[in-house]
């Protein structure tokens, strides 16, 4: 896969979709910082991995432990997107500025006059 400007080489393999991940946080989340936060973002990326792999498997099997296993996997999923920064409720409590388009000014000056 190749990496878009300034998104850092994944440690571990990375299937298809923490692929994805790796690459849209890197792109898209400016306050991070690949020396601090790679491992965090990297860890996040393998659980979205194998969530992949456990919800086939409770699709096809409807086994009560392994549902549970997969809610349990989207709730790490949420606490680790939370802690980095990655939803609009964890920003907004990080106080993590998030780049504005030029629209947003010219709202802003429109709704002023």
């Amino acid at each position: 896969m190749v990496m878009g400007v300034g998104v850092p080489e994944a440690p571990r393999p990375l299937g298809v979709v923490g692929a994805g991940m790796w690459e849209s946080v890197w792109v898209s989340a400016s306050w991070l910082d690949p020396e601090s936060d790679l491992q965090a973002v990297l860890v996040l990326c393998e659980t979205l991995d194998e969530r992949v792999v456990l919800r086939d498997r409770v699709l096809q099997a409807m086994d009560w432990r392994e549902r549970a296993g997969l809610r349990a996997l989207d709730e790490q999923v949420s606490q680790a997107m939370d802690a980095l920064g990655l939803t609009p409720r964890s920003r907004s409590r990080l106080a993590v500025a998030v780049q504005e388009s030029p629209f947003d000014e010219l709202a802003r000056r429109k709704a002023r006059r």
